[in-house]
Parts: structure tokens; C-alpha cells; sequence
């Protein structure tokens, strides 16, 4: 009686930390049909899936990256293209004058499989509104989503997507988003 009172206890705990700090919303009931986060201007991809080379590191600015990371102490990117996961994808980490510091950041392509290209939309506005941290990021691929929580920036292509995760700072203040965006611009996936 006693391990079952404890239990309950604690799934409670659990449910109402979750709803509380958690990042994921219900959109059972919200309106969809909105095609307003579309980016209008998207003149396709400048690779297909295919063209994409398992190793995306060659795409990555890395000059760019040190030069946003640089007041936060990082002086150096390093690439290391053995250390990869299955896919399209790179692994890269930020070194900080203090050796015991370090940051690692990802970017990876992953294909649409078995997804029907024409109702993309209705399943980007519904991802988007699943998190309490997303928001538009407007002008890149078909349509983009920044997950502030998750500190991951998602965007529609044709046929793909891209994932970009930047690495974390120790200065609390540090604007991801945009360092995010910037990357990813400097990255020449668009037209």
C-alpha cells in the first residue's frame, strides 16, 4: 500500500512537471488550414537528396561559426568527418581557450519518406504548433520552424530536410536563433 501511495505520488510529480516545463502542447482542437509560414519566394533546391554527399561538413562556413561564437572564448571549429552517424550529416565541435570546455553542433538532411509532397503543409503547421517554443523562421526552404527548447532549427525542401542544431554556449544570453539562421544561409543549400 505503502510502494503504490509512493508510485502515485510520483506519477503525479511527473505529469504536473511535464505539463508545467515541458515543451510539447496539445493541437487537438486548434484551427489548421493557414498557409501563411510558406515561404512564397522558394525557387527549389539546389540539391537534390541525392546530389547531397553523406558528409555535409563541406557546406558548413566554419569561419562564420568561430566569428559567432568568438566572444563566448571559442577559438577554434573543429570538423571531424570519421565521427559521423548514419546519413546525411556533420558532427562538428567548438574548442574554448579553456581546454576543459567544449561544444559540438550537428547538421543532417533527412529524406521524406512516404510522405505525400501536396499535404506537407498541414503537417509543418501542425509540428509547429506541437511546441510551446516553436516559431517561423521566414525565408528559408518551403517553410522553416526554430524550436527555441530544443535549440533546433527545421526546414522543408523539396523531397528533404534540413536539421541544424548549434552548439551551446556558457553565455546565457547568446541569440542560437539567429547564429542558427545565419549558418544555415551561409550553408548554400538555396537558390
Amino acid at each position: 500500500m505503502k510502494n503504490t501511495l509512493k508510485t502515485s505520488v510520483y506519477l503525479l510529480l511527473v505529469f504536473l512537471l511535464t505539463s508545467c516545463i515541458g515543451d510539447k502542447k496539445t493541437v487537438i482542437g486548434m484551427e489548421t488550414g493557414t498557409d501563411d509560414f510558406t515561404n512564397k519566394d522558394f525557387k527549389g533546391n539546389v540539391y537534390s537528396f541525392t546530389e547531397l554527399p553523406d558528409d555535409l561538413c563541406q557546406y558548413l562556413n566554419t569561419n562564420d561559426i568561430l566569428k559567432a561564437y568568438e566572444n563566448d572564448g571559442v577559438n577554434e571549429v573543429k570538423i571531424d568527418p570519421t565521427k559521423r552517424f548514419m546519413g546525411k550529416n556533420c558532427d562538428f565541435t567548438l574548442l574554448y581557450n579553456d581546454p576543459s570546455k567544449y561544444s559540438r553542433g550537428m547538421i543532417s538532411v533527412v529524406q521524406d519518406q512516404g510522405e505525400d509532397e501536396s499535404l506537407w503543409e498541414e503537417k509543418w503547421e501542425g509540428r509547429k504548433k506541437i511546441y510551446k517554443s516553436a516559431s517561423y523562421v521566414f525565408g528559408l526552404g518551403k517553410a522553416a520552424i526554430w524550436i527555441e527548447k530544443q535549440r533546433k532549427l527545421e526546414i522543408k525542401m523539396d523531397g528533404y530536410t534540413i536539421y541544424f542544431t548549434p552548439p551551446a554556449t556558457y553565455d546565457k544570453s547568446f541569440d542560437y536563433k539567429t547564429t542558427a539562421v545565419n549558418s544555415i544561409k551561409n550553408a548554400q543549400f538555396f537558390k
